[in-house]
């Protein structure tokens, strides 16, 4: 961390090699109990790396995803089903199952 520069709580930016990356935690999940800590790398600089984080986040404390990116409703469905699938009966995992695949 930068000389100067103040500590968010729940963000930590660290550099690799030649890059920089940061990982923030959230709070824990209602569904599992696990607690969100989200991780990005491949930032050129720290105030690249900073900024993303920062807003992430936001993004997280909002209860929006903290990385922003498309994936159609097939895959979101079928991550969604790894989340919950603990908590449902077999036949109810396999039906949700076979409408994700015909969707």
């Amino acid at each position: 961390m930068r000389r100067g520069r103040r500590r968010i709580s729940g963000i930590a930016v660290y550099q690799l090699k030649s890059t920089w990356a940061y990982r923030i935690t959230g709070e824990p999940e209602a569904v599992s109990g696990r607690r969100i800590r989200p991780y990005k790398g491949g930032f050129a600089t720290e105030e690249d790396a900073w900024r993303a984080a920062v807003d992430a986040k936001k993004r997280l404390e909002s209860a929006r995803t903290p990385h922003a990116k498309g994936i159609h409703v097939s895959e979101y469905l079928a991550e969604w089903l790894k989340t919950v699938q603990s908590n449902l009966k077999d036949t109810t995992t396999q039906s949700y199952s076979d409408m994700i695949t015909a969707y």
